[in-house]
C-alpha cells in the first residue's frame, strides 16, 4: 500500500473528534480506517462513503476519503472530497490534504503552492505544511521556498529520512553533487524506501548530466540544456513522491499508524556529518 503524504498533527491542533458520530457510524469509520491501513482500498472507500452519507458534516471522513481516492488514482474525485472537507472546516489539516491532491493535477500547482504557503504562515510549526511546500517547490523549480522549507525541516527533524531526501535533492539542484549523494545514502540508512532511494539517485544523475551538457554548451558545443527546465514530476509521479510520508511516520489524511520499520545498518563506515541540532527552544516536530 502506498502511503499518501506526511502529517504530524501538532499537539496544539485538534482534529474533529470521532465522538460526534453515532456509535454505528463510528464503527464504520473505524472499519474504513482499518481497511485503508490493510491496503483494502475498495472496502475503505465504501465505508468512508457510508460515513459521509450518514454524517455529511464530519470533515475528517471527507479528507480521509480523499486520501483513499488518491491512492486509487481518482484524483478529480479525491480533490472534490478534500474541497468538501475544507468547506466544512478550513483547518490546516484539511487544507494540507487538499494541497496534496492538487499537486497531482496538471492545473493544480498554483493553488497548491498558495495553500501550503498560507498553512506554514499561519502555523509555522506544522511540518506537513512545510513538506507539502517542499514537494511543490521541487516540481515548480522554485529555489527560494525549497531552501526555506528544507531549513525548517532540518531545524525540527534533522535526521529523518524525508528531511535528508529533500536536502539531497536540493543539494543536487545547487550543483553540489557529491554532498547530495552522501546525504541520500544517509537517508537510506535512516530507512528511506528502496523505490525512493532509486528515484533520488536518478534525480542526482539527471542533474549531473544537465550540468555536463551546460558545461559543454558553454564551451561552444551543441546540446545546451537549461537545468532549471527539468522538473521533479518528469521523474517522480506525485502519487509516488507522496510516500515521503515515511520520513515523518504519521500520515496526512488523519491515519494514526506508525512506521515501525528499522533502518538497515550503515553501509558507509564514514557517513556524512549530521546536520546541526536545533536550538533548545526550537519547535518539536514530534
Amino acid at each position: 500500500m502506498l502511503p499518501l503524504l506526511l502529517a504530524l498533527l501538532s499537539p496544539a491542533l485538534a482534529d474533529t473528534p470521532v465522538d460526534v458520530l453515532t456509535p454505528e457510524l463510528r464503527a464504520r469509520f473505524e472499519a474504513a480506517e482499518s481497511a485503508w491501513q490493510a491496503g483494502d482500498l475498495s472496502t475503505a472507500e465504501k465505508a468512508f462513503a457510508e460515513v459521509t452519507t450518514g454524517a455529511p458534516e464530519f470533515d475528517r471522513a471527507w479528507r480521509r476519503s480523499c486520501g483513499v481516492l488518491l491512492e486509487e488514482g481518482r484524483v478529480d474525485d479525491a480533490v472534490a472530497n478534500c474541497r468538501k472537507a475544507v468547506g466544512l472546516v478550513p483547518s490546516i489539516e484539511n487544507r494540507t490534504g487538499l494541497g496534496i491532491g492538487l499537486l497531482q493535477m496538471d492545473d493544480g500547482q498554483n493553488e497548491a503552492g498558495k495553500l501550503f504557503e498560507a498553512v506554514v504562515k499561519e502555523s509555522p510549526d506544522y511540518m506537513p505544511g512545510w513538506q507539502g511546500l517542499c514537494t511543490w517547490a521541487l516540481d515548480s523549480g522554485k529555489g527560494e521556498p525549497l531552501t526555506r522549507c528544507v531549513t525548517v525541516l532540518e531545524a525540527n527533524a534533522p535526521e529523518t529520512a524525508g528531511t535528508l531526501f529533500y536536502k539531497a535533492l536540493l543539494l543536487a539542484d545547487q550543483g553540489k553533487l557529491d554532498p547530495a549523494v552522501k546525504t541520500l545514502d544517509w537517508a537510506e540508512q535512516k530507512g528511506l524506501p528502496a523505490d525512493l532511494m532509486s528515484r533520488g539517485s536518478e534525480w542526482i544523475q539527471k542533474r549531473a548530466e544537465m550540468a555536463n551538457q551546460t558545461t559543454a554548451a558553454e564551451k561552444g558545443e551543441k546540446g545546451r540544456h537549461d537545468p532549471g527546465a527539468w522538473k521533479l514530476s518528469d521523474l517522480i509521479p506525485f502519487g509516488v513522491l507522496a510516500a515521503l510520508v515515511l520520513a515523518v511516520g504519521v500520515l496526512a489524511f488523519g491515519r494514526d499508524d506508525e512506521d515501525d520499520a528499522k533502518p538497515p545498518p550503515p553501509r558507509d563506515p564514514s557517513p556524512p556529518e549530521p546536520p546541526a541540532q536545533p536550538p533548545s527552544d526550537a519547535p518539536n516536530a514530534g
